[in-house]
């Protein structure tokens, strides 16, 4: 355990940056050089750590630079988003290598994205894991609930596309994706409560970063906001009609954000545009 823990924060370390010698890993991560070096070792001898260049000499002898091989694996990250996925295919530095959009097949909806799959793992022989992420509740991999795709309910579709498709599978709420982008690439995000919003004529929700852990709760439904009643009311904020003017939609959303505010009182809160025709 530990020493998977020493290995993913040096290959961490060596994803930030094009190329660093051993005592740079070292020192940058706070482990020792043998433990560096054995890590180093068994990545080169795995095939995604290369001899990247020789670093200049500081009057001694020159130091080995060691890098990570971009496209030793691919990764296709696809977003279920209303009438369409979205994907992109990235090496494990992050780069695009290809990305695009088809529109759902609403009754083969499950066969269309496994198919999907191994079309692309044809395609690219490296690619070793899919992340897929759709509006819901999701609970290790199971949708327990969405209303945008009710065919999938009940289905463990971490457990089907493995099984299918060979590879590795993770499978979360969009918004909660979303929050997880936030709590890797973005500073300051690593203390108090920080919030992804995003809203649009299909629904709206939240992803919650809290002391920088994406919190879920009990069986993934933080976030639901959509779920929340108006006062006394029997509805749910989620199947309200919204307003289709500019000035209407503000006045909604800002309600249901002053709520998230009043609850939680979030450090930061990132909005993302509507990702369909919304007024913006």
């Amino acid at each position: 355990m530990v020493r998977t823990i020493n290995s993913e924060m040096i290959w961490d370390y060596l994803y930030k940056t094009d190329s660093a010698t051993i005592p740079m890993i070292s020192e940058a991560t706070g482990l020792s050089l043998p433990t560096v070096t054995r890590a180093i070792e068994h990545g080169r001898i795995k095939g995604f750590i290369i001899n990247s260049s020789i670093a200049d000499s500081t009057g001694g002898r020159k130091a080995q630079l060691y890098g990570i091989y971009a496209n030793f694996l691919y990764f296709i990250s696809i977003l279920l988003d209303n009438e369409d996925i979205f994907y992109t295919i990235r090496n494990l530095k992050g780069q695009y290598i290809e990305k695009g959009s088809l529109n759902i097949e609403r009754n083969n909806l499950l066969s269309q994205i496994k198919n999907f799959i191994l079309q692309k793992k044809a395609a690219y022989p490296q690619l070793n894991g899919a992340s897929i992420a759709l509006p819901g509740i999701i609970s290790r991999g199971n949708l327990i609930l969405s209303w945008q795709f009710g065919e999938l309910n009940g289905i463990n579709l971490a457990e089907y596309f493995e099984s299918e498709c060979g590879i590795n599978i993770v499978i979360e709420n969009n918004l909660r994706a979303c929050a997880k982008g936030i709590r890797r690439y973005c500073n300051n995000y690593d203390t108090g409560v920080n919030i992804a919003f995003e809203f649009g004529h299909s629904g709206f929700g939240m992803g919650l970063v809290i002391n920088g852990e994406v919190f879920s709760g009990s069986n993934g439904a933080a976030g639901e906001i959509g779920m929340a009643k108006i006062s006394n009311s029997e509805k749910y904020l989620g199947y309200n009609s919204y307003v289709d003017s500019f000035n209407g939609a503000i006045a909604f959303h800002s309600k249901n954000l002053t709520s998230i505010i009043a609850i939680l009182n979030p450090s930061n809160i990132v909005i993302y545009p509507p990702s369909d025709d919304f007024p913006t």
